[in-house]
């Protein structure tokens, strides 16, 4: 604010007595709440960017990283070369972030959805749950499905 409009400021609240203290209290109180109200929002913004920052840097880690047993290709390459309609996104449930992936392909004559989801902490990752048409895979059924993506 510039002295002129300071003092302006001053003299009609001087003017006015005690409401034009209260007017001066008042419009010092909306700036307040303006100020805390931006600083949420900026807050908020940042935390959103935070979380998807992480969310990318765990998508990047799972499609650029091996499955044990595994080690011949990226995930991101043999998920993308055997599956038609590959989709790739990401699930939190609790404070575990899940990397989740779908897309088709033939099993027994007949096109399927699979869907992987793997589990992600810092650098390593793992299958968490493998689906076939929603229906969850038990272990052998996933080595079946593992050893068809990566040709062994």
């Amino acid at each position: 604010m510039a002295d002129t409009d300071l003092i302006k400021e001053l003299s009609e609240v001087v003017a006015e007595g005690d409401s034009g203290i209260q007017k001066l209290q008042k419009k010092r109180k909306k700036g307040k709440v303006l100020k805390i109200v931006l600083i949420a929002v900026v807050v908020i913004l940042v935390l959103a960017v935070i979380a998807g920052l992480r969310s990318d840097v765990n998508m990047a880690c799972v499609k650029s990283g091996t499955l044990s047993g595994y080690p011949t290709a990226t995930v991101g390459d043999a998920f993308e070369d055997f599956f038609d309609s590959p989709k790739w996104g990401v699930d939190k449930k609790g404070d575990q972030q899940y990397v989740t992936f779908k897309g088709n392909c033939t099993y027994d004559g007949e096109i399927v959805e699979i869907g992987v989801r793997f589990w992600v902490n810092d650098t390593s990752f793992g299958i968490s749950s493998m689906t076939m048409e929603g229906a969850t895979l038990n272990a052998l059924e996933q080595l079946i499905i593992l050893n068809a993506v990566y040709g062994t």
